[in-house]
């Protein structure tokens, strides 16, 4: 491990594109080692990157994008190549908000990628007094900051790009305006799989035990139905553990336990109520609506919440599953074939799966 730290800390010139192929207790060390030897535009590829998670979040809280190359073969095998994002942001031209321009030093104006991005941030950690409104500036300025982008570009408010590979496996359907149900779905901008699709004139039900998440669930998604609840296999009272960082709450004690050991914060434990999917599906939503999209990402819990929808009944074309562990992964795959499902891509959490036969 000090062999291959310090070899990369003595290299002057700058790196454009780090390969990690190391066994796991020197993969990390070398990298956090080099990033700060990446040039501007450099790219690290991350080999059976599905095993070295502490490298990938590392990366990911240095400010890389994060795209996943999965063996279709063997989808728990896996390579991940990670972008500086922010380094493109910064060089688009912004025409797209005239009030909100900086001078470039050229006289040109650009876009300010890290005020742009400031407005996906909670209401109470910012900073003083702010005029940006979190959905409703993403909505007035979607299309005009799209216009900006290269065609082959799209904006995702995933934390992986799930939406965007979303709107690749609805293909036409993605136009339609179909109707989805969000497990966990935490907020509706950041890290939102269904952000999108609300945009596109979709509908929903989301579902999120955080009081203060879902009071936001209710002022930006005024066309969803907003629960605040968990969701579980049966109905009554669970242990809910609350992070500093709300994306990592979870009713999963062995989850709760490992994000701890990693040294996120933990806020406390109180108890929630939790119902099965089905009950509130019977309750919301009529026999004849079709769920074109489920998603599911509930920290560990995953599993029990699909275990507690009829399958037979309800039909999702789509469905988005976090997985954190490979054993969640297999278990999570083996119950969705046994009612008929494949899975069809995955990233580094998420994996996606579609009913047989769908076209």
């Amino acid at each position: 491990e000090e062999c291959y730290g310090l070899g990369v800390q003595h290299l002057h010139d700058e790196i454009d594109f780090l390969v990690v192929n190391l066994p796991l207790p020197w993969a990390f060390e070398c990298t956090f080692c080099a990033v700060d030897k990446l040039s501007s535009r450099g790219v690290v590829c991350v080999f059976d990157s599905n095993l070295h998670e502490d490298t990938c979040r590392f990366l990911r809280c240095e400010g890389f994008s994060q795209i996943d190359y999965v063996d279709d073969d063997n989808p728990n095998v896996q390579a991940s190549l990670f972008l500086r994002s922010t380094n493109f942001l910064n060089a688009v031209r912004a025409d797209l908000l005239p009030d909100r321009r900086r001078e470039a030093g050229d006289g040109e104006a650009r876009f300010d990628a890290n005020r742009y991005m400031q407005k996906f941030i909670y209401p109470e950690r910012s900073q003083g007094q702010s005029d940006w409104q979190d959905i409703e500036y993403f909505q007035s300025h979607y299309d005009r900051f799209k216009k900006n982008l290269p065609q082959h570009l799209s904006i995702s408010a995933s934390q992986e790009g799930e939406d965007i590979l979303l709107m690749r496996l609805l293909g036409k359907r993605a136009h339609e305006k179909g109707f989805y149900v969000d497990i966990g779905a935490h907020h509706p901008v950041r890290f939102s799989n269904t952000l999108r699709l609300y945009l596109g004139g979709w509908r929903g039900i989301n579902i999120e035990p955080n009081a203060t998440l879902i009071e936001l669930f209710h002022r930006y998604r005024q066309r969803d139905i907003n629960l605040n609840c968990g969701v579980s296999d049966k109905a009554g009272q669970i242990d809910y553990f609350e992070f500093e960082e709300p994306a990592l709450n979870t009713c999963d004690p062995v989850t709760a336990q490992n994000y701890v050991r990693l040294g996120c914060v933990q806020k406390g434990v109180r108890s929630i109520a939790v119902r099965p999917l089905d009950h509130i599906l019977n309750e919301h939503l009529p026999d004849d609506c079709e769920i074109t999209f489920l998603n599911i990402d509930i920290e560990g819990h995953e599993l029990s919440a699909l275990m507690s929808m009829d399958w037979k009944r309800r039909r999702p074309l789509v469905a988005c599953i976090e997985a954190l562990t490979s054993e969640q992964s297999n278990l999570i795959t083996e119950f969705l074939r046994q009612q008929d499902y494949a899975l069809v891509a995955k990233t580094m959490n998420s994996m996606f799966f579609m009913a047989q036969g769908a076209q």
